[in-house]
């Protein structure tokens, strides 16, 4: 499965078939039920806020880690305790052109006053619902693609 097509099948996922709101989207509990088939490793964070070498934070104990390998290593799967929605961040080992191979052309976000890696970004629709879309990169090589489910 390529990059684009494990985005693709993720862009998907656009609705929570459990939630009786029509507009609410995926949960992180759905997103690791469609990756369990492949998951080599599923963890969570816990208390500790454990997490594998390739993933880039925890943002919470209940953060799902699903070990994939292939051009998406990992993926961490959250919800926001805010109520803004589901991520899921893919690390990854891609091109620019691989990420922009699903999501369309991809814009640059201006860097904060802290530096840190570039970023672009996309909005995908599907079934009447936007999801955002941002790529991590150093000198055009992408490490994470966050999803984000609002």
């Amino acid at each position: 499965m390529t990059l684009a097509d494990e985005l693709l099948a993720l862009f998907d996922l656009t609705t929570n078939a459990s939630s009786p709101d029509t507009r609410a989207g995926p949960t992180a509990a759905a997103l690791q039920t469609h990756f369990e088939p492949r998951a080599k490793a599923i963890t969570m964070a816990g208390p500790k806020l454990d997490m594998p070498a390739w993933a880039s934070g925890a943002s919470g104990a209940d953060d799902i880690y699903v070990e994939l390998g292939g051009p998406a290593i990992g993926v961490r799967l959250w919800d926001d305790p805010r109520g803004w929605g589901t991520y899921a961040e893919l690390a990854v080992n891609a091109s620019l052109d691989e990420v922009a191979a699903a999501t369309g052309p991809l814009a640059a976000v201006p860097r904060g006053p802290s530096g840190g890696p570039a970023t672009s970004a996309a909005y995908v629709h599907r079934a009447g619902r936007q999801l955002r879309v941002f790529a991590k990169h150093r000198d055009g090589e992408v490490f994470s693609v966050l999803v984000h489910y609002p």
